[in-house]
C-alpha cells in the first residue's frame, strides 16, 4: 500500500494535467509513478523536462538497458516493471535481454558496457574506477556519451527513489504474452 496518497487526474494541480493527459494518451493509461509526481508540478516538469532532454542521448535500447540495470540495482520494484513494460512494447526485446539488462548486462557487446557502467555508477555512488571508465571507453563510448549514462542513471534513480520512498503499488501492464 502506498505510503503517500495518489491524487486521480482530477485530483492533481491544474498544472499537472497537460502532461498527465499526454503520458496517459502515450502509454494508454496514467500510472501511479507518474500520479505520485504530479504531487508537485516542479518535480512533475522537473522530470519530463530530464527525459525529454535525455530523450535521444543514446538509442532507446542501450537507454532501456540502463534503466533496468539502474532500476534493479536501486531496489526499485515498479520502476524494474515500468521499464520491462516499456521496453517489450516499444522495442520488442526478447524476455532473456531483459533479464540480461536487470543484472547490468546484454547480448550486444556494446550495450553491455553501457548497462555495466551504470550498474557500477549505482554501486559505487557515481566513485567509479578508471577501469569502469577504460572498459566503457574500449566499448566505444566517448566522454560526452559516459557523462550521457551518468545522467540517465541519475534520470532513473530520481524515479526509483521516489517509488521507494512512497511504496507505489504497481499498476504495470503484464507483458508476459507480448
Amino acid at each position: 500500500m502506498a505510503r503517500i496518497e495518489l491524487p486521480t487526474r482530477e485530483q492533481a494541480p491544474a498544472e499537472t494535467h497537460e502532461i498527465l493527459d499526454a503520458m496517459q494518451q502515450r502509454l494508454g493509461f496514467l500510472p501511479n509513478g507518474l500520479r505520485l509526481l504530479s504531487l508537485s508540478p516542479s518535480a512533475l516538469q522537473a522530470f519530463v523536462g530530464l527525459q525529454t532532454a535525455m530523450s535521444h542521448a543514446l538509442d532507446s535500447k542501450t537507454q532501456e538497458a540502463v534503466a533496468l540495470a539502474v532500476s534493479r540495482a536501486n531496489g526499485c520494484n515498479y520502476c524494474v516493471a515500468t521499464h520491462c513494460f516499456i521496453t517489450r512494447a516499444n522495442s520488442q526485446t526478447a524476455p532473456d535481454e531483459i533479464t540480461l539488462n536487470l543484472e547490468g548486462k546484454s547480448s550486444d557487446p556494446k550495450r553491455a558496457a553501457a548497462a555495466a557502467f551504470a550498474k557500477r555508477i549505482i554501486d559505487t555512488h557515481g566513485k567509479v574506477s578508471d577501469a569502469d571508465l577504460a572498459a566503457v571507453r574500449a566499448a566505444g563510448y566517448s566522454d560526452g556519451q559516459i557523462v550521457e549514462l551518468t545522467a540517465l542513471a541519475a534520470r532513473y534513480t530520481l524515479t526509483n527513489f521516489l517509488n521507494n520512498m512512497a511504496d507505489v503499488e504497481i499498476d504495470i501492464p503484464d507483458v508476459s504474452g507480448m
